[in-house]
């Protein structure tokens, strides 16, 4: 059996192999020596070398091939993980680039110098001149494929945090517009709302006028004046929340509990309008988590809101269990109904102001923010002369809270 006499890319490739923890040490010794390469002084030794063994090795079997191929995957892969942890220890692209131009001028200038002497000395007439510059140039190509792809991942690192930067910083943006549409939509809503009040207290002026004794004009001034603190009030509450001021504060309770709390406070006042006000807790959860003072204003806003604006018929409020770990409140009311186009206007507390009834934007604007801090959602059914329906469904569990921005 005829062996295969080993060719002179064999034994470049063993000899640099052999000499892998004698380069990789110069290596380091040059690394620690550059000005020039700041961020390396805050790595230890394992993190400075890296993928440098492997890459090393791929260059020892990128020489014993002795011919011109592109990288191997492995390779490839290796000088791709490479750029990402660089980047990701904050390197610029000039130190990346510096480290592996610093490993290939020890392999070239140090290492195959060495070789050429050693093999010139033997006689071995095989390395000559022609086939030293042949391993020189196929060395210093490794090293360009290896700092391509190093770079490609390296930027592709760098682009994905562009990318995510902007897009934090679009998200950002699109929260203040919010925000400066809540604010004016606020004003608009107070502006409208407060007009109503002005126009019937200044009707009531002009009877008082007339009948300075009435006591009757007299109660309905007093109404007005209170209605409008309880409205400037409202819309201080309706601030604190775009501006996230009220934290949520988690505890667990009873749905059920709760319920009828709020069935009893609020069934006189529908009783002194001849309503009949029903509750159903039954199927309620038996505790859920959440902030149960905000969630008890949920209710109770749409509760007022649906006692004040029902003239005849009754309320009905229920309680119950929702699928995907989630429960439901709904409050039915035959009262007067609002178009179905005024739905969505009406629980962002703005809408189409003809079709909002006086007083009814901002209430219901601060009942939907309050279901979004609760990580939950507010749906409206209602057509004129046939009532109105809300459901508001909450987590049973409480939602990651996002830090404010």
């Amino acid at each position: 059996m005829q062996v295969r006499r080993e060719s002179i890319h064999d034994t470049l490739s063993g000899f640099l192999a052999a000499l892998e923890g004698e380069i990789t040490q110069r290596w380091l010794e040059a690394v620690a020596e550059s000005d020039e390469l700041r961020h390396s002084q805050r790595l230890t030794r394992s993190e400075l070398i890296d993928h440098l063994p492997q890459l090393y090795r791929a260059l020892c079997a990128w020489v014993a091939r002795g011919s011109t191929h592109a990288l191997h995957v492995g390779a490839d892969e290796n000088a791709r993980l490479h750029g990402t942890y660089r980047w990701r220890e904050g390197y610029q692209l000039d130190e990346l680039l510096r480290e592996l131009d610093i490993l290939r001028g020890i392999v070239v200038c140090e290492a195959v110098t060495r070789f050429a002497r050693g093999t010139a000395a033997h006689a071995d007439a095989r390395f000559n001149e022609e086939v030293e510059i042949t391993v020189r140039r196929r060395i210093d190509q490794f090293f360009r494929e290896v700092s391509i792809a190093s770079v490609k991942e390296y930027m592709s690192q760098h682009d994905a945090a562009i990318a995510h930067y902007t897009a934090t910083m679009q998200e950002s943006n699109r929260a203040l517009q919010r925000a400066a549409s809540q604010r004016q939509r606020l004003t608009t809503v107070l502006a409208h709302e407060l007009r109503n009040f002005v126009q019937a207290l200044s009707a009531m002026t002009h009877l008082w006028e007339r009948q300075p004794s009435n006591a009757d004009v007299r109660e309905l001034a007093k109404n007005q004046i209170r209605d409008m603190h309880s409205l400037l009030q409202q819309l201080l509450e309706h601030s604190s929340l775009i501006d996230q001021h009220q934290p949520l504060q988690i505890e667990t309770f009873k749905p059920e509990a709760l319920c009828n709390e709020l069935a009893i406070a609020y069934r006189a006042a529908a009783e002194a309008k001849h309503l009949h006000l029903f509750s159903d807790c039954t199927d309620a959860p038996e505790t859920v988590q959440g902030d149960r003072l905000k969630t008890k204003q949920i209710i109770a806003n749409l509760l007022s809101n649906a006692i004040k604006y029902t003239d005849r018929g009754q309320i009905y409020l229920s309680v119950s269990r929702a699928i995907n770990e989630l429960w439901q409140i709904h409050i039915v009311d035959t009262g007067p109904g609002m178009p179905t186009s005024a739905g969505e206007g009406v629980l962002s507390g703005l809408g189409n102001m003809d079709d909002l009834l006086p007083g009814r934007g901002i209430g219901l604007g601060i009942t939907k923010d309050l279901v979004d801090m609760l990580g939950g959602e507010i749906d409206m059914h209602s057509a004129r002369g046939e009532g109105t329906r809300f459901t508001v469904t909450l987590p049973i569990a409480p939602l990651p809270q996002t830090p404010a921005m």
